[in-house]
């Protein structure tokens, strides 16, 4: 609550009820200010890195995918597929956390608890992960 609401509460300004919006508005606004994660807007949307194993009689593809939102919440998930009878197409589990991003330093914590750093450079179309390109779709 602030000063001046109270003050224009007991002057007969604004009602009871005003003043209950003005403290809820100040508490809101100082917890979203101090538990905001501190993250990068140019990250945010969708990133694709597409991996490519050759090798005698074999080829491996995974494309690998990072969406990052702008409340500090992310996915990855990578999808693979081969040429072998081996390897056929593989849709592996989605995983979430929050991230956080300063000082060109992406931080993913996973809900189960794993951390993943990636040093990181922003370009026009892509961002540099860790010395891989992510294309941004």
């Amino acid at each position: 609550m602030t000063y001046k609401a109270f003050s224009r509460f007991l002057e007969g300004e604004i009602t009871m009820d005003e003043l209950h919006t003005s403290v809820d508005d100040t508490f809101n606004n100082t917890v979203d200010s101090v538990y905001a994660p501190i993250i990068d807007h140019g990250l945010v949307g969708t990133l694709k890195y597409v991996d490519r194993f050759t090798a005698v009689g074999c080829v491996l593809i995974t494309d690998r995918y990072l969406t990052l939102d702008a409340t500090g919440r992310f996915s990855k998930r990578e999808n693979s597929a081969g040429s072998t009878m081996h390897v056929a197409t593989q849709d592996q589990n989605t995983e979430y956390g929050h991230w956080t991003a300063k000082d060109n330093l992406l931080v993913l914590q996973l809900d189960n608890g794993e951390s993943i750093e990636h040093q990181y450079t922003k370009y026009d179309c892509s961002v540099m992960l860790s010395g891989y390109i992510y294309q941004r779709i």
